[in-house]
C-alpha cells in the first residue's frame, strides 16, 4: 500500500498543470499566428510584385504604341480650294490647319487605342475647317471627307464585336447592330448617344479591360506577337463572355484610360503642354477674358494601366455611370467655347471635337455629372482636374492607396 502511494506521489510530480498546458498552448498559438501573417504579407508582396510585372510589360507595348502617335504624319487631305491663296490671303491659316491635324490625330488614337465601347460603336466623322471668308469661299466652315478606308486597326477591333454577335455570345446575342454606323459621320450631324440597353451589352466594370487586350493583341513587340510575353495565369475570362482580359494576380482585370486628365499622380500633375499639340492649338490656350486657368491648359497625357491591388478597389473616377463618347463631341458655340462657363458642351458649335480633358461640369455646386464619385468643386475652378477621368475623389482616396499604376513605374528611380 506505502509503495503504490509512493507511485501516484511521484507520476503527479512529473506531469504538467492545466495552467501550464493553456500557456504553452497560447504561446503556440501567437507563434503560429505570427508564422502565418508573415507568410500572408510574403504572399501579398508575392502578388504585388508578380501583378507590377503585368502592368510593366502592357505599359512597355502600349508607350511604344502611344509614342508612334507623336511623330506619325496624319493625312489631313485638305480641299484644293482651301491651300491656293485668293488675293494673296490664304483661305486657311497655319494655325488652323495644325488644330485640324491635331482633332484628327486624336480622332485616330480613340479608334485605334479604343478604352471604351463608344470608341469602335462611332466612326470617325467629316471634320470641319474654319477659314477666311475674304477668300471669296462659300462657307465659314468647309468640311474634310473621310476616305473610305478610314483605318484597318479600328475596323479589326470593331469587327470583333460584330463577331460576338454572329457566335451568339452571352450578353452580346442581343446586341443592336444598328447603332454601328456604316460610315462616317456628317459633319456637325447630331448622334444619338448611346443607350442604356446597349452599354448593357458590355459590362462597364470589364470593357476597358477587353479592349486592352484586344489592343495589345494586335501589337508587336520585340519583333513578334506581344502576347507572347504574357504567362496563361496572366489573362482571363471573369465575365465569360468571349473577349479575354489581363487578370492581376488576385484574378482581378487590370483595367486602363488612355487619357486619364484627372490622374493626380506627378507623371499629370507635372506635365509638360500636350506633346500631341506642340504648336497648342487646343482652343483652351486661346487668350481671353477672364483668362483661361493655367489649370484648364492641355498635357501630355499618358496612358494610365491600372490594377485595384489587394484590397479590390480603385477608388478612381471611371465613367461607368455617364458614358463619355470621345466620338460625339463638339466644341462649344456660346460663350467663347470656354468650359464650364455655359451649360451647354458639345451639344453645338463650329466643329467636332474630340477633348481629352474633358470635364464633369457643376452648376450652382451640384454635380451635372456622376453624383456618386464627383466630389464638389469647393474653391476649385470647374476646370480642376478633381472633376476629370481618372481623379481620385477625397471619399474614395483610402481605396487607391494600394492601386498598382503604369504611372508609379514610370517615375521609379
Amino acid at each position: 500500500m506505502l509503495m503504490y502511494l509512493n507511485f501516484k506521489k511521484n507520476n503527479y510530480q512529473n506531469g504538467f498543470t492545466l495552467v501550464e498546458l493553456l500557456v504553452a498552448i497560447s504561446i503556440i498559438g501567437i507563434m503560429a499566428s505570427m508564422v502565418l501573417y508573415a507568410l500572408l504579407g510574403a504572399q501579398t508582396d508575392a502578388k504585388v510584385a508578380k501583378t507590377r510585372g503585368t502592368v510593366q510589360k502592357i505599359n512597355e507595348i502600349l508607350l511604344q504604341k502611344w509614342e508612334e502617335y507623336r511623330y506619325k504624319s496624319i493625312n489631313v487631305q485638305l480641299d484644293p480650294a482651301l491651300t491656293m491663296p485668293v488675293a494673296g490671303v490664304y483661305p486657311v491659316a497655319p494655325r488652323e490647319a495644325a488644330r485640324v491635324k491635331m482633332i484628327v490625330q486624336r480622332d485616330v488614337m480613340r479608334m485605334e487605342m479604343p478604352d471604351r465601347i463608344s470608341d469602335l460603336i462611332y466612326p470617325p466623322t467629316q471634320y470641319t475647317i474654319e477659314h477666311n471668308t475674304t477668300s471669296g469661299l462659300s462657307s465659314s466652315k468647309l468640311p474634310r471627307a473621310i476616305p473610305p478606308g478610314y483605318g484597318l486597326l479600328y475596323n479589326t477591333l470593331r469587327n470583333e464585336l460584330i463577331s460576338l454577335k454572329s457566335r451568339g455570345v452571352a450578353n452580346w446575342a442581343s446586341f443592336n447592330l444598328a447603332v454601328l454606323p456604316a460610315g462616317p459621320l456628317a459633319a456637325n450631324a447630331p448622334v444619338a448617344p448611346l443607350t442604356t440597353n446597349t452599354v448593357a451589352q458590355w459590362s462597364s466594370a470589364v470593357q476597358s479591360s477587353e479592349l486592352l487586350y484586344l489592343l495589345v493583341s494586335t501589337c508587336n513587340f520585340g519583333g513578334s506577337s506581344a502576347l507572347e510575353y504574357f504567362r496563361p495565369s496572366e489573362t482571363g475570362d471573369v465575365d465569360q463572355d468571349g473577349l479575354l482580359e489581363f487578370l492581376d494576380a488576385w484574378g482581378r482585370p487590370i483595367s486602363w484610360i488612355r487619357w486619364p486628365a484627372g490622374y493626380p499622380g506627378d507623371l499629370v500633375r507635372y506635365a509638360d503642354s500636350d506633346a500631341m499639340d506642340p504648336v497648342k492649338t487646343d482652343w483652351r490656350y486661346r487668350v481671353l477674358t477672364p483668362a483661361i486657368p493655367t489649370d484648364w491648359h492641355p498635357r501630355t497625357l499618358v496612358p494610365l494601366i491600372i490594377s485595384s491591388g489587394p484590397d479590390g478597389e480603385f477608388g478612381v473616377t471611371f465613367d461607368f455611370d455617364i458614358p463619355i463618347a470621345y466620338a460625339t463631341m463638339i466644341w462649344p458655340a456660346t460663350p467663347a467655347g470656354v468650359r464650364g462657363v455655359s451649360g451647354t458642351h458639345y451639344s453645338a458649335g463650329p466643329y467636332y471635337y474630340p477633348d481629352p480633358f474633358f470635364t464633369w461640369d457643376y452648376t450652382n455646386g451640384s454635380p451635372n455629372g456622376p453624383a456618386s464619385t464627383m466630389p464638389a468643386p469647393d474653391s476649385h475652378p470647374v476646370g480642376y482636374r478633381y472633376n476629370q477621368l481618372g481623379s481620385i475623389p477625397a471619399a474614395t482616396a483610402a481605396f487607391a492607396d494600394d492601386n498598382i499604376t503604369s504611372h508609379d513605374i514610370i517615375l521609379e528611380p
